[in-house]
């Protein structure tokens, strides 16, 4: 499972990179882990290799402490979760777990024709 994640993860990043820079300066990856498990005395452990896997990537990652994100969104928290939130608010895109094959070629005219808007 952790590397169809990984792989995932990284045809997602390409994808990004892939953009032209009017595209890229107009989407904004926001990636979100469900700390809501961490609980004390190992806060301060979570926190550290949070910031260390955020250096590592070269992405800041946000944390939801309280699990609102992923209640408000009803994500599947055992894996990973991609979501396209137009400026609107209204969700676009969303599917939990692996990004189908087929799919990336949608996802990737979705975010050129949302980057225009």
């Amino acid at each position: 499972m952790w590397k169809r994640t990984k792989d995932q993860k990284d045809e997602l990043n390409k994808l990004y990179y892939e953009q032209t820079g009017i595209v890229k300066d107009v989407l904004v990856r926001l990636p979100i882990i469900d700390c809501s498990d961490a609980f004390w005395p190992f806060l301060g452990t979570w926190k550290r290799r949070l910031r260390e896997y955020s250096k590592k990537e070269g992405v800041t990652l946000y944390r939801d402490w309280e699990g609102k994100m992923s209640s408000g969104y009803k994500i599947n928290s055992e894996v990973s979760n991609v979501v396209i939130i137009h400026k609107s608010g209204r969700i676009r895109f969303f599917t939990s777990g692996e990004v189908k094959p087929e799919e990336i070629d949608s996802v990737k005219e979705l975010l050129i024709i949302l980057a225009g808007e």
